[in-house]
């Protein structure tokens, strides 16, 4: 039986998972729930755009954890982590309601 690789772990062991595609010469990047990368409109009009499987990202035991094929920079990081968690309250609907002000 041969072992996952760190994606797959992240991805069988963590909740919320989201793979990350990128441009990394334009710092443009999607965070795609793992059934949107079948659909294959979204990957023609990502591969269109010189994206790139870059990792995922996911949560185990209710802290954050990243499986990334190359490092990021940590500006880069940072804007992923605040996207995730965007990504995450709106999965979860948990997103501000109109009494929210």
């Amino acid at each position: 039986m041969r072992s996952l690789n760190k994606h797959e772990q992240l991805a069988h062991d963590g909740d919320f998972i989201v793979c990350i595609l990128g441009n990394l010469q334009t710092s443009e990047f999607e965070l795609l729930d793992p059934a949107q990368l079948a659909v294959a409109d979204t990957a023609r009009t990502l591969t269109r755009r010189g994206f790139q499987y870059v990792g995922t990202v996911g949560m185990v035991n209710g802290a954050p954890r990243t499986a990334l094929d190359e490092p990021l920079d940590d500006a880069t990081i940072s804007t992923l982590s605040s996207a995730y968690v965007r990504h995450v309250t709106a999965r979860a609907g948990l997103g501000r309601s109109r009494c929210d002000a």
